[in-house]
């Protein structure tokens, strides 16, 4: 009789089980290949979303790099020439002009002027003094604030009393008019043609601002466009709201400003170059700047390209 292998036969008899349990190591095994390569690629995806280009505010950059607020102790005497700004602009100080807002009493010598002059389109970016206007854009000759103060108390000109100031820029036109700024706060809100007086006058290729009201001031005129339009950015990464959005135009003098990825009303067929700029998640400068023929419903894809520091500069000094 033919000695029978009780292991084999054990085997034999569960040989349909054993199969079905292999089938299911196999698939099993399968499934947990696909699992896992299913949670690699999405993690390395949602790696690449969280490393990818973060852009953060610039507020402490531009204080950095705004014009200072100059002040200049008034003596009687001042009262005889000029007070001469950095960038050359001139205020004549007349005789006893001022007063308190809230009081009767004389104010005495000395006082104190302040003084901030934007001519350039970079220190107007700094200091986020756009001169949009609600039919157009403002064509202008640069913006001052000029302001006064006896020890802490601002002061105000006498009714009837006004300041003189030359702009240093060349004249470029012969009708330019009076625009007064608010921005209260220290936040830009609009300007407004002025309605107490105020006159500008050209003499010597200069522009000259006689103003009764204190405060920022501007010799410009609207330049009417025939249509506005809205330009809006697309950037890849996240803080795309932190981008700084700058409109500079060629034929005329004069920076819009845009929120977020969005300059609104801007002039259309106007030579330009466009300016956005940030910094990244890692504290580096990012930088796109474009010229164009400005047009109607224009996107614009970003290509923040980073730069360093003396790069961003020298970029805003050239425009």
């Amino acid at each position: 009789m033919e000695e029978v292998d009780v292991e084999d036969t054990a085997i034999a008899q569960r040989l349909p089980n054993y199969k079905l349990e292999k089938s299911t190591i196999m698939k099993n095994t399968v499934f947990t290949v696909v699992a896992a390569f299913v949670l690699v690629t999405f993690f390395a995806c949602n790696k690449d979303r969280i490393t990818g280009d973060t852009y953060e505010s610039m507020d402490e950059f531009f204080d950095l790099n705004k014009v200072e607020e100059q002040e200049f102790i008034i003596n009687e005497t001042d009262t005889a020439g000029p007070i001469v700004g950095n960038q050359g602009t001139e205020i004549y100080i007349g005789h006893r002009i001022f007063q308190y807002t809230n009081k009767p009493d004389d104010v005495t010598y000395p006082y104190i002027l302040k003084l901030v002059e934007l001519y350039q389109y970079k220190d107007i970016i700094f200091y986020k003094m756009p001169t949009p206007h609600s039919s157009g854009a403002l064509d202008n000759g640069g913006e001052i604030r000029v302001r006064a103060f006896k020890d802490a108390e601002e002061l105000m000109l006498i009714p009837g009393s006004y300041l003189k100031t030359v702009f240093s820029s060349d004249a470029t036109a012969s009708d330019m008019n009076p625009f007064q700024g608010e921005a209260p706060g220290d936040v830009f809100s609009q300007w407004n043609l002025a309605s107490d007086g105020s006159v500008v006058l050209t003499n010597n290729s200069k522009y000259v601002y006689n103003t009764f009201t204190m405060g920022w001031l501007t010799p410009a005129k609207n330049r009417a466009a025939s249509a506005k339009s809205d330009i809006k950015f697309e950037v890849k990464g996240t803080g795309g709201a932190y981008i700084n959005l700058a409109i500079c135009f060629k034929d005329f003098h004069c920076v819009l400003t845009g929120n977020n990825l969005v300059l609104e009303d801007v002039p259309v067929g106007e030579e330009a170059t466009i300016v956005a700029m940030a910094k990244d998640q890692n504290g580096k400068f990012r930088l796109h700047q474009q010229s164009l023929t400005t047009s109607a419903n224009l996107t614009i894809d970003l290509d923040m390209k980073e730069v360093s520091e003396s790069e961003l500069m020298g970029a805003l000094e050239g425009l």
